[in-house]
């Protein structure tokens, strides 16, 4: 592919930022730059470890993303199409039961009948105390 030319790089650039006409997509630009230039020159931001460490991993986030964008999609498309091809096997096979369902739907009809007629468990909940603390403290001795 060939490199393209800097003029079309820069109309890349600017067809690329979300606005209509070109006064709006370059005064976006400039106001955010102008801003930037002008917060870290007053001192109002200052470019510490944390700028660096924060731009660097954007930047290595969009390379990821660049990079495993189309391989990724490829997947996830693929994936995509494979899910209702599996969901109506599923339910295909549904339609019919297997043998070991039949063996064991009278067991599971057999424990529901005997869960309802088996007593509450015992709360676990402690005891509550019949003196107060205040009673506790006039009985003590004092020496």
């Amino acid at each position: 592919m060939p490199e393209p030319t800097p003029d079309e790089k820069a109309a890349s650039i600017i067809n690329s930022v979300p606005s209509n006409s070109l006064w709006t997509k370059t005064g976006g630009l400039v106001l955010g730059t102008g801003l930037t230039a002008a917060a870290i020159s007053s001192e109002i931001y200052v470019v510490n470890e944390e700028t660096v460490l924060a731009v660097g991993f954007f930047i290595i986030v969009a390379a990821v993303a660049k990079t495993a964008g189309a391989p990724y999609t490829a997947w996830a498309e693929g994936h995509i199409e494979v899910g209702p091809v599996l969901f109506n096997m599923n339910l295909a096979s549904l339609s019919s039961p297997p043998r070991h369902f039949a063996r064991v739907r009278p067991q599971l009809t057999r424990s529901e009948s005997s869960r309802s007629s088996t007593p509450p468990r015992p709360s676990t909940k402690r005891p509550s105390r019949t003196e107060s603390p205040r009673s506790r403290r006039s009985r003590r001795s004092c020496p």
